[in-house]
């Protein structure tokens, strides 16, 4: 009799312990649901970084596009920073 309940409470005891390491593989910390969340939060991630190598590729070639065209450097003098060359008439037109 003593030898069933022993067997009993060692199986119980088993299950349990079985049941508790599959939880911690599913939920726990390192478990497959917080894998799935960085794995996910990865893909954002290099998204972002792709997104990011683009428009710096792009600034890149616009840096390199400006430096090398001197049309480029006066239109942007004329337009932003409202510069005019020593004989240009310059015209100022009010809006309402």
């Amino acid at each position: 009799m003593q030898r069933h309940i022993k067997q009993f409470m060692t199986r119980i005891l088993l299950v349990v312990a079985i049941m508790f390491f599959i939880y911690l593989c599913i939920f726990g910390t390192y478990g497959l649901v917080r894998l799935y969340q960085l794995g996910k939060e990865n893909k954002k991630i290099v998204d972002l970084l792709v997104m990011h190598q683009q428009e710096l590729n792009r600034l890149k070639e616009e840096l390199s596009l400006w430096q090398e065209s001197s049309f480029l450097k006066e239109k942007n003098a004329r337009e932003k920073l409202h510069m005019a060359h020593k004989d240009d008439i310059v015209y100022y037109i009010q809006t309402q």
